[in-house]
C-alpha cells in the first residue's frame, strides 16, 4: 500500500521503525539536537508528554538501530543511525513533516496492524470461503 506523495522508501522506513506520531516527534527532536544525548526526562520536558510513553519510544528507537545511549551516561540517547541509509531516511522523513506533516501522519496510521498481519497468517480459508479474506 502506498501512501499518496510519499517516496516508497520513506514509507517503508516508516512501516518498519516509526509506529506512532509521538515516537516520530522524539527521532526528530533527537535528530536536531545531534550529537547532544538527552534523558527520557529532557525529552519529556520538551515535547511534553508522557514519561513512560516517552520511556518506551526510545526503547523502540534504539531496536531500530536509530538511537543509541550516551557512553559517558546510558539513560540518555543521541540520534545515532546504524548506517547511512537510516541517517538518510530519516533526514528526508523530518524535511517531508515539515511540508506534508498530514501525509506523514496518515503513513504512520494506515500502516497495516502488525497482529492482525500476523494473526491473519495462520488463518485457514474453507473451500469457496471468500468472506475471510
Amino acid at each position: 500500500m502506498s501512501v499518496e506523495g510519499l517516496p516508497q522508501e520513506i514509507v517503508r522506513f516508516i512501516r518498519s521503525c516509526i509506529h506512532s506520531v509521538g515516537q516520530l516527534e522524539i527521532l526528530l527532536l533527537l535528530e536536531s539536537c545531534e550529537p547532544i544525548a538527552l534523558s527520557a526526562a529532557q525529552v519529556n520536558e520538551r515535547l511534553r508528554s508522557n514519561i513512560e510513553a516517552v520511556q518506551q519510544r526510545l526503547a523502540a528507537l534504539l531496536r531500530c538501530n536509530l538511537v543509541e545511549p550516551d557512553n559517558a551516561d546510558a539513560s540518555r540517547f543521541r540520534f545515532a543511525p546504524a548506517n547511512d541509509d537510516l541517517r538518510t531516511n530519516t533526514r528526508q522523513l523530518a524535511e517531508l513533516y515539515r511540508s506534508y506533516p498530514t501525509r506523514v501522519i496518515d503513513a504512520i496510521y494506515s500502516a497495516p496492524d502488525r497482529m492482525q498481519v500476523f494473526s491473519d497468517a495462520f488463518r485457514f480459508k474453507k473451500d469457496g470461503d471468500s468472506n475471510n479474506g
